[in-house]
């Protein structure tokens, strides 16, 4: 092999090595760029509470456990006036948007085992409230 060949080649590992060096090296620098923009704070949650009172959802009639002789039951409560008061039994579903902050609604049971749940929609709100209730028909 002539010397032009060898110092061509060598130049060429040479300017290769340092390009690929140079390239690294930026790439390293912008990576800690961004990361000091992300711990600077420059990027921070805004999280916001609000202050206004919820009104929870209040089940006042039947309690836990109520042992019903007719297929009906009437369950009664409060929640915030506006709200959607939703209540499922296992045969019927419910819906009432409450004009005040009191409820009544009349649920059809099955015999047997009922698990009731009541939920209330209000605004970004949500509360739900289960009820077991039994049906024994009387023969």
């Amino acid at each position: 092999m002539k010397k032009e060949t060898v110092f061509a080649i060598l130049l060429g590992i040479g300017a290769g090595v340092l390009i690929a060096l140079w390239v690294i090296r930026g790439t390293q620098k912008n990576t800690k760029d961004n990361d000091q923009l992300v711990v600077d704070g420059s990027i921070t949650p805004s999280i916001t509470i609000s202050s206004g009172n919820s009104e929870p959802l209040l089940i006042s009639e039947p309690q836990d456990g109520y042992l019903s002789s007719t297929e009906n039951v009437v369950i009664k409560g409060k929640s915030k006036k506006g709200a959607l008061v939703v209540a499922q039994s296992p045969l019927q579903e419910v819906t009432e948007s409450l004009t005040s902050d009191e409820f009544e609604i009349t649920l059809e049971l099955m015999q047997g085992l009922n698990n009731v749940l009541v939920t209330s929609y209000n605004d970004k709100n949500i509360d739900t409230r289960m009820l077991t209730i039994y049906y024994i028909a009387e023969e």
